[in-house]
């Protein structure tokens, strides 16, 4: 009869005189056919709960790994309760499936939340960051970059037009960049304008015909490369305490 032998030994366990990458088959013409059945039913058991423990434990490990990670990319970001800033908790979330009754399957999957929807979907600013973009506007020709005065005073939102305003005594006008890639929304104001800019031009807004996201943030990816060691280490580590107390 053979008796499955469940552990893990350094370089693979071994059946029959060969190296292997598996579990180690013994024979037992001792045990009868009920008790087989009974073993393979408890050491089945012992492989699914150090499954599920692999899975738990790995996934809590490379959430906290990627957000510290990102904790230092968004500095400006606020920190959480969970001492975490709120864009890291945000760009690293997991959602668990557990589906053994149904389908025999346990899963738990890490995605990201620090985005926005729109009527063609999910829009994953987290993305772009770690791959690399192009991104160009739906629409038109032009996207629209509001420069930092404008967001602060709070009028990021308004649609300026090109021309005269005799109240401020200030002309709104386009300019094109030297490469033609860009457009600049520009206001001047007169000397004699009863604005504390006067005699200024000030910059409203950048259009780009589009914008080249450069990957900054691969360390999210050599993060997630450890996910499989990490679960081979916990899968062994709660396999070796659940046999040891067989």
């Amino acid at each position: 009869m053979a008796r499955l032998q469940l552990g893990s030994r350094s370089g693979g366990a071994s059946a029959a005189g060969s190296n292997f990458g598996g579990f180690l088959v013994r024979y037992d013409s001792q045990r009868t056919v009920v008790e087989l059945e009974k073993h393979l039913q408890d050491e089945h058991g012992i492989i699914r709960d150090a499954s599920i423990y692999a899975v738990v434990h790995t996934v809590a490990e490379i959430k906290k790994l990627l957000r510290t990670y990102l904790d230092g990319q968004f500095r400006r970001s606020m920190v959480h309760g969970n001492n975490h800033r709120r864009a890291s908790n945000a760009a690293v979330q997991s959602k668990r499936y557990n589906e053994i009754a149904e389908k025999g399957q346990f899963s738990e999957l890490i995605y990201s939340k620090l985005g926005d929807n729109s009527p063609s979907g999910f829009v994953d600013y987290l993305l772009p960051l770690v791959r690399g973009a192009t991104i160009r506007p739906v629409r038109g020709n032009w996207m629209k970059l509001v420069s930092t005065k404008m967001r602060m005073m709070g009028i990021a939102g308004l649609n300026w037009k090109a021309g005269y305003s005799p109240d401020s005594k200030s002309s709104i006008f386009w300019r094109r960049s030297d490469d033609g890639k860009k457009l600049f929304l520009l206001r001047s104001y007169a000397k004699s304008s009863p604005s504390i800019d006067a005699g200024k031009t000030e910059l409203l807004a950048t259009m780009p015909a589009e914008i080249e996201v450069k990957p900054r943030l691969r360390g999210i990816d050599t993060i997630a490369q450890r996910r499989e060691p990490l679960f081979l280490k916990n899968f062994d580590a709660q396999l070796g305490a659940r046999t040891g107390q067989a």
